[in-house]
């Protein structure tokens, strides 16, 4: 171990650099390429050899799985680093003779990152809904969640990162703007979010130099983190959707679009087939594919799916959202393909409507939820239609 120990000592800098590309690298995988056929193949249909294709397609369905080594590796290169460089915790930012210190100084970004942000909620208070997000119980749970994000988050920026640029660049600027960037960009592709997190690292970074004490580092990444779902996801990111009663977005995601596997469809419609009735009904005939991992039946289970529509306008508001569901006529197993005509009712006012067709899930007992698979990350079909 001893020359393990002496070949870091003689090339520190070049060593932080690869442990640097290592960490970002694990992320990268874990972050974009392990999702990659979801959000590459499926969502934006890159072209891709078949071969390839099932390649990708099988490791995302053992996403959690490779994930969770990813995250094994991760944790374990870390620990081997630190035990060779024999850093200590004082030196990681884990420790409490400062507490009140950096705590104090946390407590002063946090009242400016408040007065910050009340001052643009009052300013565009129309986008915001904090009635609606205290009713929606969630505070508890997602604070509590917030603040152990929130410190393995600071730890992995401080303790980690930085400590590691510090060792790879001469000044501190470089080490911390370093950092931060690395910071914003695991918040790709949420252009909005990346500034907010490339400003808040460096803040944070700089704090970390002041006191090295990530455990209030992290306390305050949980505070703000909490602030930005109440007051700021609505105003500064990308907007706040309800999709139904119980369920809130914060519009705080990062990384590719999720789906789930057993939530999975490829919709098309075909135009020449759109039957317009006198009375406003018209008739779309739909191809849904199976690409998800369980059967369709639309007769049997506790669990059965259907396709039905939203009625939007020609800007895109909803006019229509709970409209009859079209069942399948037979099981369609995954990969397979069935047609389906729906009938599709619109206003009788010669304007343009679009028929948005999804796959629906409903419990059959029970509280009967319908589960859209949009939400669950797959592709609806807009059809273009002109009411008589």
């Amino acid at each position: 171990m001893a020359w393990v120990r002496a070949f870091y000592a003689a090339h520190s800098r070049r060593i932080s650099l690869f442990e640097l590309l290592f960490i970002f690298g694990l992320l990268f995988i874990h972050r974009w390429m392990v999702p990659f056929y979801h959000w590459g193949i499926y969502r934006l249909e890159l072209p891709f050899p078949e071969i390839l294709s099932n390649f990708f397609y099988g490791i995302w369905l053992e996403k959690e799985f490779i994930r969770a080594v990813l995250v094994v590796v991760l944790i374990a290169f870390i620990l081997f680093s630190n035990f060779i460089r024999r850093y200590s915790f004082r030196e990681l930012g884990i420790r409490f003779d400062n507490l009140w210190t950096s705590g104090r100084e946390c407590l002063v970004a946090l009242c400016v990152i408040l007065a910050i942000a009340m001052v643009v909620g009052l300013a565009l208070s129309q986008s915001i809904s904090l009635e609606r997000y205290v009713a929606s119980g969630h505070f508890t749970a997602e604070l509590s969640e917030g603040l152990l994000s929130g410190f393995a988050q600071q730890f992995l920026l401080q303790s980690v990162v930085l400590v590691r640029a510090l060792q790879l660049f001469r000044g501190k600027l470089a080490a911390v703007l370093t950092s931060s960037v690395l910071f914003s960009l695991l918040h790709a592709p949420n252009v909005m979010l990346m500034a907010l997190t490339l400003v808040f690292g460096a803040l944070c970074s700089v704090l970390f130099l002041r006191n090295r004490n990530v455990i209030t580092l992290g306390i305050l990444h949980g505070a703000v983190q909490q602030v930005v779902r109440i007051i700021l996801a609505s105003v500064l990111v990308t907007g706040v959707s309800y999709y139904n009663a119980d369920y809130y977005d914060y519009s705080l995601r990062v990384g590719p679009r999720r789906g789930e596997p057993d939530f999975l469809a490829k919709l098309e419609y075909d135009a020449s087939r759109i039957k317009v009735d006198p009375s406003g009904s018209i008739s779309v005939t739909i191809s849904a594919t199976n690409k998800s991992t369980l059967e369709w039946d639309s007769h049997h289970g506790a669990d059965r799916e259907f396709l039905s529509y939203h009625l939007l306008d020609s800007d895109g508001n909803v006019v229509s959202w709970n409209n009859p569901m079209t069942p399948f006529e037979t099981t369609v197993k995954p990969g397979e393909t069935a047609t389906v005509d729906i009938v599709v009712n619109s206003p009788l006012d010669g304007e343009q409507y679009y028929a948005e067709v999804d796959v629906v899930k409903q419990q059959v007992s029970g509280s009967r939820k319908v589960t859209l698979f949009k939400y669950k990350g797959s592709k609806s079909v807009l059809v273009p239609l002109l009411a008589p």
